[in-house]
């Protein structure tokens, strides 16, 4: 489970993400520039400089709502949600 927009992901593979169709099959390489860069991911054991392989299958995917669609409590929620 993931979230596009919290930032837990590399950004190459957020970008790969928001274009994948449900049921959608890929093989990816990440480089440094769109992945962890210089600093690496120490806790995740990813060193400097590392270019990532994934093998993706998008199950499932739900779309957010539109701001026009959220009451105020689920705009608060979402906020506390990207800040975290």
């Amino acid at each position: 489970d993931c979230t596009l927009g919290d930032r837990r992901l590399p950004a190459g593979l957020e970008r790969l993400l928001k274009d994948m169709k449900k049921g959608e099959k890929c093989a990816a390489v990440i480089q440094p520039q769109h992945a962890y860069g210089a600093a690496g991911n120490p806790a995740l054991g990813i060193p400097p400089n590392a270019t990532l392989y994934y093998e993706l299958e998008l199950l499932s995917m739900q779309k957010e709502k539109e701001p026009w669609e959220m009451t105020n409590e689920d705009k608060f929620a979402q906020a506390a949600a990207r800040r975290e």
